[in-house]
């Protein structure tokens, strides 16, 4: 539809076939508007399910809700797969809301469950996905939140990035990626990525309050997993706070890269409370941090209060409480972060560390803690550096 409004709310799409289906593009509910800055597009409460079948395309695409305007909502969208076989699966999404003319956007309370069938996913799997990228002559706003996805079949495999929440904006866009969650239970991994919250390019980015939650699954060496992540070309006020993530089982081909509960690749960042919890014996990582913040120049950021417990796995590098690498004239305030061993074995364990990149920083470093309560730790570091 052109110059209004569109919508599509409560569809449902179930493929239960025994036939062979040849088209590359699904969409539970779908709606489009191109016109003018009062058009809005919505696609709500709509479902995508399949059952059984064989999808015979390759680059398919399976989105439960998808709208696309000059201001956009998708909002309890659900995709659902219990069956059966596809080996040209390129993305599974949720609910995605799409404006490419610097609108306002929502993906809210979307959701994607696979419990079953044969597949294999090509691309990136999202739970919901706001994306507003042409700037924009005026604030607005950019939220991915509320979003789920959950995966327990071992019979998949996945190759792209995994997002339980998504929120693009542009350099006047609040950008939102909040209460996403991600659970893991069962399948092959083999893509680099995996975020509850993701927050990028906005004035001011949040991703707070996202769980990545992994029971089971075989996961490709090298595979970066972050609970909440906000990044920013501006110096604007960014938040990745109240993140967690949990490993309780599972396998690795090697070592998972790095573990982040919270991460901040922004300017002004509060990366604050989050929370990383390893008890796999099955399960090897590189490095992992409670909260960690990547400066540019001439920004302030506080990395405080994040905690990391370990009682099972191995870890070859180092467990850090809290991080932040600074570029000049930065300050940073990194204080009562915490890594406690319980079990497990660890290279290094550090409460806090800055890295100074340039000239001009201020770090001050107070009150975190190292717990030693069982496990091995060949390098032991109780006390902060800088």
């Amino acid at each position: 539809m052109q110059n209004g409004a569109a919508s599509a709310v409560n569809n449902t799409i179930t493929l239960n076939t025994n036939a062979a289906i040849a088209a590359n593009i699904f969409y539970g509910g779908l709606a489009f508007v191109n016109g003018g800055y009062t058009d809005k597009a919505t696609a709500t409460g709509n479902t995508l399910s399949l059952e059984k079948g064989t999808l015979s395309g390759s680059g398919v695409v399976l989105t439960a809700g998808s709208a696309t305007g000059y201001t956009a909502e998708a909002t309890g969208n659900t995709l659902s797969i219990s069956g059966g076989t596809a080996t040209g699966l390129y993305a599974l999404t949720g609910g995605e809301a799409i404006s490419a003319s610097g609108g306002s956007v929502s993906a809210a309370n979307n959701s994607i469950k696979v419990t079953g069938g044969t597949l294999a996913v090509a691309g990136d799997i999202c739970g919901g996905d706001a994306e507003s990228s042409q700037t924009s002559s005026a604030a607005i706003t950019v939220d991915a939140s509320g979003n789920a996805v959950t995966l327990n079949d071992a019979d998949v495999s996945y190759a792209g990035t995994i997002y339980g929440g998504k929120a693009k904006g542009n350099t006047l866009a609040a950008v939102t990626a909040s209460t996403n969650t991600v659970t893991i239970q069962a399948g092959t991994f083999k893509g680099s990525s995996i975020y509850g919250g993701y927050g990028d390019s906005g004035t001011t980015d949040k991703s707070d309050g996202n769980t990545v939650t992994i029971t089971g699954g075989t996961f490709a060496s090298g595979t970066a997993i972050t609970g909440g992540y906000v990044s920013s070309f501006t110096a604007g006020a960014s938040s990745s706070r109240h993140n967690v993530v949990s490993i309780t089982g599972g396998t690795v081909a090697g070592s998972m890269n790095r573990v982040y509960g919270g991460k901040a690749d922004a300017g002004n960042s509060n990366v604050t409370d989050n929370t990383v919890e390893l008890d796999s014996a099955n399960v090897s990582y590189n490095t992992v941090y409670g909260g960690y913040a990547l400066f540019s120049k001439n920004v302030e950021a506080t990395v405080s209060n994040n905690a990391v417990t370990m009682k099972a796995g191995t870890v070859s590098d180092s467990i850090t409480g809290g991080e932040s690498w600074l570029a000049s004239s930065d300050k940073a305030t990194i204080s009562s972060n915490t890594v406690t061993l319980e079990g497990g074995e660890a290279n290094s364990i550090v409460g806090s560390y800055a890295q100074l990149g340039g000239t001009g920083n201020t770090v001050a470093i107070t009150g975190n803690t190292v717990n030693l309560n069982g496990g091995t730790c060949h390098l032991g570091l109780g006390w902060s550096g800088s």
